[in-house]
């Protein structure tokens, strides 16, 4: 059977269709929408009409694929009654003490939702200089920190993974990979990204000057 996906472009109306089947060159489309090529044949909305990419799935609406449900997917479409797809890891069940891991579905629980200053990594997998500071945030900055005597209870660590999870609240913020940035607790749009050098005495002193709360540090 020839595997087919829909990609429906459009931006306030449809402008196009394109038909496609399942080669390696268009893999980066599949996990934009968070298909395989077991989900074919698949029918997908790409909506730029607001400035910003809206993705729908028909799948997340109908399993029968025919054309009275296509006709409908697209009405509801019209009418703004779908929900934007987002890809999101699932939330773990299991949190590390210090360093928290971060996903779409609890990234505004974690980093937002609270008046803590939150330190984030946002990284890719493969990436192998995200690995070193992840490796110096846990063996280090943690450590300088005081984190495993919880000395600085209004002060949290989390890590993103990028690739795997769409976070609205950083859209447009995130250029490249990896990149630290500092949510302030009473003023999280306040984000401060650290561009200084990898090593831990100068991120630990761009975490207490950027802090909200006070933040204690052991130099010895």
């Amino acid at each position: 059977m020839f595997n087919i996906n829909l990609l429906i472009i459009c931006q306030g109306l449809i402008q196009g269709v394109i038909a496609k089947s399942g080669f390696k060159s268009e893999e980066s489309i599949d996990k934009f929408f968070g298909i395989t090529p077991n989900d074919y044949p698949s029918i997908n909305i790409i909506d730029n009409s607001l400035g910003t990419y809206q993705k729908y799935r028909f799948s997340d609406v109908y399993k029968k694929m025919n054309l009275k449900n296509l006709t409908k997917f697209v009405d509801l479409w019209q009418q703004k009654k779908l929900i934007n797809y987002k890809r999101s890891q699932p939330i773990p069940e299991y949190q590390p003490p210090i360093i928290k891991v971060v996903v779409e579905k609890n990234f505004r629980n974690v980093v937002i939702n609270n008046d803590n200053d939150i330190v984030l990594l946002v990284f890719s997998p493969t990436d192998q200089n995200s690995k070193k500071w992840a490796e110096l945030l846990e063996n280090e900055v943690v450590k300088k920190l005081k984190m495993n005597e919880e000395s600085n209870p209004k002060l949290g660590f989390a890590a993103l993974d990028i690739v795997g999870n769409e976070v609205d609240d950083l859209n447009g913020k995130v250029t490249a990979v990896p990149l630290i940035m500092l949510f302030p607790g009473k003023n999280k749009n306040n984000y401060k990204i650290y561009k200084g050098e990898q090593n831990a005495e100068s991120l630990c002193d761009f975490i207490v000057d950027n802090s909200n709360n006070s933040v204690e540090r052991d130099d010895l």
